[in-house]
């Protein structure tokens, strides 16, 4: 069965951070804005919840005014959906979006940290993607040497609702997607929770 939606997330970055908070919080002072709009999608969802990371396609574009003053095209790009997390019950939304600039080949790498701290926070959870820029076309355990920025992607509710329209499928497909993924999240905010800071 076939099921596709489409996404958009919008944050800052800079060059050279060493953390993504501050990454954030320097790029939206001077502007650095990053930003993509994603179709995610497969054409076989039993696949994809059959696979460890239930990994889907993702196609669409990077805007970064450092390397185009337009939208730059997403080839071969990835979603995982609950890739397990080295914590116990736990998952990473993980993106892999690689594509090409005038300097040459750059890849969006980002995670969302899916699972049950102190208080509930599945929104902050999965709205918060943490992100780096990376030269080259890498996967994530990509070279530190690569790195060439550090930010974070946010999904604000506006961006959400429009998400919510924009699924397409079979109505199977759509309901046994979106079954799924509700499984998932109640598995990961059921599970082992983080222990508070002292």
């Amino acid at each position: 069965m076939k099921v596709k939606f489409t996404e958009s997330m919008a944050g800052f970055y800079t060059v050279n951070s060493p953390a993504y908070d501050a990454g954030y919080v320097v790029g939206q002072r001077d502007w650095n804005r990053l930003s993509f709009r994603l179709t995610i999608g497969t054409d076989d969802l039993d696949r994809v919840r059959s696979d460890p990371d239930h990994r889907m396609q993702a196609i669409g574009e990077v805007r970064c005014k450092e390397f185009s003053p337009v939208g730059m095209p997403v080839h071969d790009g990835t979603f995982d959906l609950f890739a397990p997390a080295p914590a116990e019950g736990r998952y990473l939304m993980r993106y892999r979006l690689p594509f090409s600039t005038s300097a040459g080949e750059m890849t969006l790498l980002g995670y969302k940290d899916v699972g049950d701290d102190w208080g509930i926070d599945p929104w902050s959870d999965t709205t918060t993607l943490y992100t780096r820029l990376v030269r080259g076309t890498a996967d994530h355990d990509a070279d530190p040497e690569t790195e060439h920025a550090r930010g974070i992607l946010r999904l604000n509710a506006l961006m959400f609702a429009r998400q919510l329209t924009t699924f397409r499928g079979s109505p199977l497909g759509v309901a046994q997607f979106g079954s799924f993924f509700l499984n998932r999240l109640l598995a990961a905010y059921g599970g082992p929770r983080r222990k508070p800071p002292l």
